[in-house]
């Protein structure tokens, strides 16, 4: 399996099995499957016990991975969230999440599964 990801700054995809660049059409198709992983994922698993309803919206950020010889996909990390603690609430001891925008969740969540492994 191989972990892809999508930097908001960047324009391709980082695929180390690949030699050079993906193709424009093969980009956005690879972006329409990551995407669409992660929001079935949440749908199924997330949105009916979050707060999120029909009428409202929040920021979504996940992790897939690729096994390229099955071509599936799978989420292995997702997260929504949106805000950051105010100054006076920033714990010096570190016990509190002060950043919980969706993208640096979804980055904890990874990396509690890599240290875990």
């Amino acid at each position: 399996p191989q972990v892809l990801g999508r930097n908001s700054n960047q324009e391709t995809f980082s695929d180390p099995l690949c030699s050079g660049r993906l193709m424009a059409d093969e980009q956005r198709v690879l972006a329409n499957r990551i995407a669409l992983t992660c929001l079935n994922t949440f749908r199924s698993q997330v949105s009916r016990k979050g707060k999120v309803s029909g009428r409202e919206y929040t920021i979504l950020a996940g992790y897939v991975v690729h096994e390229k010889s099955t071509d599936e996909m799978w989420t292995v990390a997702l997260a929504t969230g949106l805000k950051c603690l105010a100054g006076d609430k920033i714990r010096p001891s570190g016990d509190v999440v002060n950043d919980c925008h969706a993208e640096v969740l979804a980055t904890r969540a990874l990396r509690s599964i890599f240290l875990k492994a």
